[in-house]
């Protein structure tokens, strides 16, 4: 097999290195990479990857598409099974079997041209949870399962350099930008009004700052006014990937501050589509702390905690400085084993 992964944008990066953990363990015979240029040096530098492509944007995609043809896939799996160059990657090999990750379920239970026109083009398709598998409308189950990207190369395990707090520090990972539409970033300060001993705690928000819908300025504008910028760490650019997950592995816990008084759309994240938050926490077995909505959901009921407000969350913040969270229930379920997910992998490739 000579498997290409694409993933055109910087969107859902998480997911293209699980699919290229999972080629590698399969004993694909090469592994190509599609990506935006940014990415260059982090897949070139992976032992799993044997050539990657940076794709330049649309006004290069004739380019691009001449560097697949050199490659010769006989298997193209698109990490993000939506879009305009994505379907027009795959009209390009209507030869290669092809399978892709379809990560709004939105597209499938309510028409999209353009999610229908990539269909035609894929004979397999995961969802990100077992539950959105469960909402996949029934037309379309036979040629599709649910795929955990809670993983990554090994050789990218080299590459995570060691961190660690200061003294007794309690790090609490939040992944994204600060982006008040997403989640509750407000509901933090709140939380530390709550906390006892609340020096010993630092949020690390894991996105940067800038960007066309950040709200970094005003939150932390917030949290200046209250004095409390030293519980915060924060980065102006893009974390370099090896060091947001050393982040994530020093980290006590994970918050997705996704709430649904403060988040209209929230239930999305119920029934459509996954947080990044997720994965991340999974693939560091860390965890998830979540607004109690979520709780009907078995594979994250088998990962999180839950709460219903911000005191609530503060008093599982507090457990979790004194050591005193059970956790003994966490990741006990299989859909938090690397070979089960390879399964599922290998059954999509079977399958085109």
């Amino acid at each position: 097999m000579r498997i290409l992964i694409s993933e055109p944008t910087e969107n859902h990066h998480e997911t293209a290195l699980a699919l290229v953990a999972y080629a590698a363990a399969l004993g694909a015979d090469a592994i190509g990479v599609l990506g935006p240029p940014q990415w260059t040096s982090l897949y070139r530098s992976l032992s799993e990857v044997t050539v990657f492509l940076p794709y330049e944007g649309k006004a290069h995609f004739e380019a691009a598409k001449k560097k697949v043809k050199e490659f010769r896939p006989t298997h193209i799996i698109h990490a993000t099974a939506y879009g305009r160059e994505p379907l027009a990657l795959a009209r390009a090999f209507p030869g290669v079997g092809q399978a892709g990750v379809i990560h709004n379920l939105a597209k499938l239970r309510r028409f999209s041209w353009l999610q229908w026109r990539m269909l035609g083009h894929l004979r397999f398709f995961w969802v990100l949870r077992p539950g959105l598998y469960h909402r996949v409308p029934k037309r379309y189950r036979f040629r599709s399962d649910s795929l955990w990207v809670g993983v990554y190369p090994a050789s990218l395990e080299a590459q995570i350099p060691s961190i660690a707090p200061e003294g007794d520090r309690v790090w609490v990972a939040i992944p994204g930008r600060v982006e008040y539409k997403r989640r509750d970033y407000r509901m933090l300060l709140d939380i530390l009004e709550w906390l006892g001993g609340r020096e010993r705690f630092q949020f690390i928000l894991l996105g940067p700052s800038g960007g066309p819908y950040s709200d970094y300025a005003d939150f932390f504008r917030r949290v200046r006014e209250k004095g409390w910028a030293a519980h915060f760490l924060s980065f102006s650019e893009v974390v370099p990937f090896p060091l947001y997950h050393a982040y994530l592995r020093v980290a006590r816990a994970i918050l997705a501050l996704i709430h649904p008084h403060q988040y209209p759309q929230h239930k999305v994240y119920i029934d459509e589509q996954i947080s990044g938050a997720f994965p991340m926490a999974q693939a560091h077995r860390k965890p998830l702390f979540l607004h109690r909505s979520f709780s009907g959901e078995r594979d994250l009921a088998d990962c999180s905690f839950f709460y219903e407000d911000a005191k609530e969350l503060a008093q599982l913040l507090n457990l979790l400085a004194e050591g005193a969270l059970e956790m003994s229930h966490l990741y006990q379920g299989e859909w938090f084993s690397f070979e089960e997910g390879l399964r599922r992998f290998r059954r999509g490739l079977e399958a085109i």
